[in-house]
């Protein structure tokens, strides 16, 4: 995985994960500009800070909800993950992304939301 280096000024579209009632409805999708800074001690290598603006003047990026980044100036630094996902098909249809990190299972399902486990989950970490 890429993250981008400490100094590096960004544009990162990230996922916005609104539920079902969301009124009014929220965008798939936000984006956010700023300089990328010093991770705070207790993040992973997953996760970031980049300046924000007057409302939030630091904001805190997850690599799992990056949609994609693009460097303005700087760089990018590889990092070693054993972040795995997959997308399932559930019951009715509908498609959920399905990940295992060295801290355990999510899916996007809204069973998974509301009781932190699913039989998505429960399938795959069986395979």
């Amino acid at each position: 995985m890429r993250v981008p280096q400490v100094g590096s000024v960004v544009r990162v579209r990230t996922r916005y994960n609104q539920g079902p009632r969301m009124i009014p409805p929220q965008p798939d999708f936000t984006v956010y500009e700023g300089k990328v800074l010093n991770p705070d001690r207790w993040f992973n290598d997953r996760q970031f800070n980049i300046t924000g603006d007057k409302d939030w003047p630091i904001r805190t990026v997850n690599m799992i909800n990056v949609i994609d980044i693009e460097i303005i100036s700087g760089g990018f630094k590889d990092v070693k993950t054993d972040v795995k996902t997959w997308t399932v098909e559930g019951s009715k249809g509908n498609k959920y992304t399905v990940t295992r990190t060295s801290t355990g299972w999510s899916c996007t399902c809204s069973g998974f939301q509301f009781r932190k486990q699913c039989k998505h989950v429960s399938e795959k970490s069986k395979s």
